[in-house]
């Protein structure tokens, strides 16, 4: 009961945007948010480990990393997830191709 509550109010912080005070990237699975701080040369490290880019250019809607994770929020890679907080109801991922097509993805 307890790890639910606090799923919950990590989703809520989520949906207000913030996690330990710092933004969220739009899309980002807030289990993931670690992984999304820029080094500090200002890098980002792809989640595969492929490549580091800079940190501007996560989520700017071009796919510069192979396994998509440098898009969480963008449908750029063909490949890329998006988490949805869903306020009020179970929280998911959908294929980031599915984001804003105009169709309500009810199932996630």
């Amino acid at each position: 009961m307890r790890v639910g509550l606090v799923s919950q109010l990590v989703f809520l912080y989520a949906q207000a945007g913030l996690i330990q005070g710092k933004p969220v990237l739009r899309g980002l699975d807030p289990r993931l948010a670690s992984r999304y701080e820029p080094s500090s040369d200002n890098m980002f490290a792809c989640l595969d480990g492929s490549q580091r880019i800079p940190f501007g250019r996560v989520n700017d809607d071009y796919c510069d990393c192979a396994d998509g994770s440098d898009e969480p929020g963008t449908s750029a890679c063909p490949n890329g997830t998006f988490f949805c907080a869903n306020a009020g109801h179970v929280p998911g991922t959908l294929s980031a191709s599915r984001v804003n097509d105009g169709v309500c993805d009810y199932d996630v």
